[in-house]
Order: structure tokens, then C-alpha cells, then sequence
């Protein structure tokens, strides 16, 4: 037999009796707060077969069990071939993408061409309306307020065609 002094020692130094896990008495509203799921989902889970601890009380580890085992025997020859074709699919994108790049590549003009080019036609342009407006002064000066609408059209029109040439818009 014991001391009383050493059972005493003995029994302090004993475990504290189990604590009691939070996760294992929890709500629908917690559970989907635990799960990130709505109130909806959980509920389907529910009719699937969730298990329950009590009436109305869920433990968490067991619904994240039964969750796993629910979702690994459906899903795992699945996921395999879900792979290979978001593989796939993430490879057409790829090609499809590079394909674009390419194509912007041929339909890109540099901005040194581009701004030498702009300036020329601007030139070309101020130069035209420069010319034109000397050749149709006397014109412009005979026509009637009433034409004038008419006669200046027909000038936009000319300038219109000259700047199509300039750029070969035809």
C-alpha cells in the first residue's frame, strides 16, 4: 500500500480528465461557417447522409470525414481525366494565345515607321490644302453665298479622295 503522501503525489500528477472538443457540438450555422458552404449546401448534406452527433449538433471531424470518403470513391478516376483535359484545354489556350501574339506581331507597325509615316502624310496633307486653297481663291471668291455650301463639298471631296490616295484607301 501506498503512502498516503505518495498516492496524494500521485494522483496530483495524474491527466486532467479528457476536455471536452469544441468541434464535436456544432450548429448548422456553424458548420457552415466552419465549412464555407451556405446554408443550402448544408442542408443537401444533410438529406445525403452528413452524420450528426445529436438532433441539430454536428461533429466536425466526422463531417470532414465523411466528406473525404463521399467525395474520393465518386471522383477519383475523375479527377485523373478532369486533368488530362484542363491540360489540354490550358494548352489550346496557350497555342491559341500565341497564335494572337503572332498575328499582332505581323499587324503591328513600329512607332518610328508609324510617326515617320503620320508626319508625311500630315505634310502631305498641309501641302495639298496649301496648294489648293492658292488654285481655288479666285473661285471661292466668284461663287455665290448661296453655292457656297455646294462648292465647298466638292472641295472636301477632293481633299477627301487626295488624303484616300495619299494612304491608298481606295
Amino acid at each position: 500500500m501506498l503512502s498516503p503522501r505518495l498516492s496524494k503525489k500521485l494522483n496530483a500528477t495524474k491527466q486532467s480528465p479528457a476536455v471536452d472538443n469544441p468541434y464535436t457540438r456544432l450548429t448548422v450555422p456553424q458548420i457552415t461557417l466552419a465549412l464555407g458552404k451556405s446554408d443550402a449546401d448544408i442542408k443537401t448534406l444533410i438529406h445525403r447522409g452528413m452524420p450528426t452527433a445529436a438532433q441539430g449538433v454536428y461533429s466536425l471531424p466526422d463531417v470532414i470525414a465523411w466528406l473525404i470518403s463521399e467525395a474520393a470513391p465518386t471522383t477519383a478516376g475523375m479527377s485523373i481525366q478532369k486533368a488530362v483535359q484542363d491540360l489540354e484545354i490550358a494548352k489550346l489556350k496557350r497555342e491559341k494565345l500565341a497564335l494572337e501574339v503572332d498575328d499582332k506581331k505581323d499587324n503591328t507597325i513600329p512607332r518610328e515607321e508609324r510617326d515617320r509615316d503620320v508626319s508625311a502624310l500630315i505634310e502631305a496633307f498641309t501641302s495639298y490644302m496649301r496648294n489648293s486653297t492658292h488654285r481655288n481663291m479666285a473661285a471661292l471668291r466668284s461663287v455665290h453665298e448661296a453655292d457656297a455650301d455646294v462648292v465647298v463639298n466638292q472641295w472636301v471631296q477632293e481633299l477627301t479622295a487626295h488624303m484616300s490616295r495619299a494612304v491608298r484607301l481606295k
